[in-house]
């Protein structure tokens, strides 16, 4: 089985992606991030991108971003990555972006993306459209 996709730079890219979107969905016991999004979502409900932004929103973005900067950091020691070698990576493939292939600039954009202020918002009002509705007995 030709396994040279995750060889690489761009490999580890893959890969950080894939560790990431995994927290990401996966519950707290399995060191995910699923229950964040559920507890926090009502904040976000019936908003809209033309909205004004409360302070609720950046305060959880600012709880989010240190959940997906942990998560990459798991991943970097699961790699036997130096601290700053991840970001390092990331930075240099962006700046190379041109001569990437597909599949690592879907990659980089995706990385990039999980810590985007206003992805996080939309991300938020998808969830809160999804939780599931209140129950009265």
């Amino acid at each position: 089985r030709d396994t040279s996709y995750w060889d690489g730079p761009e490999g580890t890219l893959k890969r950080a992606t894939a560790f990431l979107y995994r927290r990401i969905i996966a519950p707290r016991e399995e060191g995910g991030m699923r229950e964040f999004f559920e507890d926090n979502c009502a904040a976000f409900k019936g908003t809209t991108d033309k909205d004004e932004h409360q302070l609720t929103f950046m305060t959880l973005y600012k709880e989010y971003e240190k959940l997906v900067e942990d998560a990459l950091k798991d991943f970097g020691q699961a790699e036997g990555m130096e601290a700053d070698e991840l970001g390092e990576m990331i930075q240099t493939a962006m700046r190379q972006d041109e001569g990437s292939s597909v599949a690592a600039t879907k990659s980089i954009t995706m990385l990039v993306a999980a810590a985007d202020y206003k992805k996080f918002c939309r991300m938020m009002r998808q969830k809160s459209k999804e939780a599931p509705r209140e129950v009265y007995f």
